[in-house]
């Protein structure tokens, strides 16, 4: 198991368009020369940081996006973003950090174009020509470059980057969209601080007729400013075109910690352009009202009515349906988990194009359904059996509540019998499965018939259910024999996962597993018959196994050194009611476990139980509220052999028994029939807390680390 702090600190980074907020000030134009390094901006002429951060990495000087939107006589929409970033480099970690310059391009009709100059602490300017820039692969892009969903990218070496050099850069993208009704740009929600402190940042919006902004700010950040006329396409002054402003300055770096949800804890804001004809204002799932401008709270109700205007297509699978499987049976939930089953098999088996957001794939890689279209579908099928239920629409606890609403992805929709939910399936889940986003959030249920044309007025607000830490478990048995020479240590490993812990694992166990060849026959589906493979296809099934086999080294990384992996066998899929946990056995030979001592050997025991969180000195200190996904627990069962003619030291060290309301750390050691028996148990049992119960999780976090770097002798 590796728990990795969290990366949410570098989503501000991850497309440039995270910034702003804050102080009033009066509003930037538009420039009608769009270049960006001559626009002038004395922001942008700044070389110095304050005294407090010269102790920093780097400083972010000013940093700044701008968005025009337009309707074109053609009917396009037309879009141009402008993000521009001035950054001081005080360290050689971030010099080396910044040494490569790496940005997106596209082809016509949109278009992108970027620029970097390097300027010294002399004050002479360097641009660089970007002509020479070789192609990079978006993986290999870092986060702070990434402007948007390019699959495109090209990267530049930066000669002569020294400490004390400033790098200003900028993207700029084009686009042109056709549209008969509505059309929705892509949302986004940002926190204000960053992995570095901000002297200045800015955020424009100049916007045409018809487009509908959506803003809202969050935990103190401040609302946003409107301005005077802006700039038509041909740069004239028009009184029907807004503009708007966010500006913060002197930002403080944001602090890292562990189980953070940022959204609920910095200064954010959640940002939205629509682009709504006033005809379509009534019969659209955006939030809009008269004046185009969305700046505070949307009420409950309205969210819901928006929420069901988000239609789907759902013939596909009400047809798909054996009804007759159902006929005389009275049991609202069996029936229902079996529908579940049925959509979710006719699912994997279809080929949709990507219609439905998703490609039916049997690489083990995941894939989920729409929400609306499997609530709507479920809810219709289960009309027609005359089943009562629920139509259930929650918020994702990472964006808050109900009263945090602004972008309508932040909900989502399922379906609710008795007391048991069901919410969009992905190609693994089983109908209990309640996704870690939703547990604990805020929801209303109501009763809804999609053909019926009365309006639903009652619903009851209420919150999901939490699973217990006993409910979602990985749990490891090794059985492990050091070779004569004690070079190497064979390992049989037996691992079961249950719960929410099985979306860690599913794509890892059941890669290159055509899992529906052994499943059940449900409702109408029909199992495909086993086709016979052309030589292309077999040479990539083998290259596919050979995949596996590295992906499988790989996951034992924190544990052991593999050095060479010789079995796998799927026990249980965890897809089914007769199999709902993942099971599966694993046989491999690893290296650098035993070292020698004199005439005895060190054992890295502890390692065995996977990398734990090393808590820094910093860490001590927590300043958010704690978010864990879910309550959860890590048990592992170990049992080395003991090579004949030697004894164990130290084994008394591994006996720890640290427990408390947040979680806990047990272990117990022991040697009994010729082996070490190494048992723990690792919990988190709960999935919120307060600040103030750090020291709690600090307890157990603490001794589970330290039993890591535990080691026992065997002596001759």
């Amino acid at each position: 198991m590796t728990n990795l702090k969290s990366t949410l600190t570098l989503l501000m980074l991850l497309s440039f368009s995270f910034l702003l907020l804050g102080n009033e000030s009066s509003i930037m134009a538009p420039d009608k020369d769009t270049g960006v390094f001559g626009d002038n901006d004395p922001d942008f002429q700044v070389t110095e940081a304050p005294e407090k951060w010269k102790d920093e990495s780097a400083v972010i000087l000013c940093q700044k996006i701008k968005h025009e939107y337009f309707r074109m006589l053609n009917g396009y929409l037309f879009h141009r973003e402008v993000a521009r970033r001035r950054i001081l480099l005080n360290d050689n970690y971030a010099v080396e950090k910044y040494a490569v310059f790496y940005f997106s391009f596209s082809l016509p009709p949109n278009t992108q174009e970027s620029g970097i100059k390097l300027i010294k602490p002399d004050g002479r300017e360097i641009e660089l020509d970007l002509e020479d820039a070789v192609p990079a692969a978006p993986s290999e892009v870092p986060v702070y470059y990434l402007m948007n969903s390019s699959a495109m990218y090209k990267k530049i070496s930066i000669p002569n980057l020294e400490k004390g050099d400033i790098l200003d850069y900028y993207f700029k993208a084009e686009s042109y969209h056709r549209v008969r009704t509505t059309y929705s740009f892509f949302p986004q929600i940002y926190t204000l601080s960053a992995v570095y402190p901000i002297v200045k940042q800015k955020y424009f919006f100049n916007v045409g007729r018809t487009y509908q902004v959506n803003f809202r700010s969050y935990n103190g950040a401040k609302k946003i400013v409107e301005g005077g006329p802006g700039i038509n396409e041909k740069g004239h002054s028009k009184e029907h075109i807004r503009t708007y402003l966010f500006e913060d300055e002197d930002r403080e770096k944001q602090k890292d910690e562990y189980w953070k949800y940022p959204y609920l804890e910095e200064p954010t804001i959640k940002l939205q352009v629509h682009y709504v004809p006033k005809r379509f204002r009534d019969e659209t799932p955006i939030f809009v009202n008269e004046d185009g401008m969305i700046n505070d709270p949307i009420d409950i109700k309205e969210i819901k009515d928006r929420v069901l205007m988000k239609t789907a297509e759902t013939d596909e699978f009400v047809k798909a349906i054996d009804y007759k499987r159902y006929k005389g049976k009275k049991d609202a939930k069996k029936i229902t988990d079996e529908l579940y089953y049925e959509l979710r098999d006719y699912f994997t088996n279809s080929n949709f194009d990507g219609f439905f957001g998703a490609e039916a794939r049997m690489d083990g890689s995941e894939f989920k359904i729409s929400p609306h279209v499997f609530t709507l579908s479920l809810s219709e099928i289960l009309t027609k059996l005359k089943i009562k239920h629920k139509y259930v629409i929650v918020v994702d606890r990472d964006y808050g509540s109900f009263d945090d609403v602004l972008i309508i992805n932040e909900t989502t929709t399922g379906i609710k019998v008795g007391d048991n939910y069901y919410f969009p399936f992905s190609n693994f889940t089983n109908p209990d499965f309640i996704p870690s986003e939703l547990m604990g959030a805020e929801a209303i249920e109501f009763d809804y018939d999609p053909k019926s044309k009365s309006e639903v007025v009652d619903f009851t607000r209420f919150t999901i259910p939490i699973s217990d830490h006993d409910s979602n478990v990985y749990e490891q048995t090794m059985d492990l024999s050091i070779d004569n020479d004690f070079n190497l240590v064979n390992v049989k490993s037996h691992i079961e996962v249950k719960g929410n812990m099985k979306g860690s694992y599913n794509e890892l166990a059941l890669f290159n597993v055509d899992y529906m060849a052994n499943a059940p026959t449900i409702g109408k589906a029909e199992k495909k018959k086993p086709e016979k493979k052309s030589k292309q296809e077999k040479a990539e099934e083998r290259e596919k196994k050979q995949k596996k086999i590295e992906m499988f080294k790989e996951s034992h990384h924190d544990q052991f050194e593999v050095e060479s992996y010789s079995k796998f066998d799927l026990v249980s899929d965890g897809r089914y009611e007769n199999s709902k946990e993942l099971i599966y056995n694993e046989e491999f030979t690893a290296k650098e476990f035993a070292h020698k001592a004199g005439n005895n050997y060190i054992l890295n025991l502890g390692s065995l139980i996977g990398s734990q969180i090393e808590l820094d000195k910093e860490d001590m200190e927590r300043t958010a509220n704690i978010n864990i996904d879910f309550p959860k627990s890590y048990l592992y069962h170990i049992h080395v052999k003991i090579p004949e003619g030697y004894s164990v030291e130290g084994l008394e060290e591994f006996n720890i028994n640290v427990s408390n309301n947040m979680g806990e750390f047990i272990s117990t050691a022991k040697v009994e029939e010729g082996f070490i028996k190494l048992d723990t148990k690792k919990a988190y049992k709960i999935h919120q807390a307060d600040k103030s119960e750090w020291p709690k999780f600090v307890e157990f976090l603490e001794e589970a680390y330290k039993l890591t770097q535990k080691k026992v002798v065997l002596k001759r």
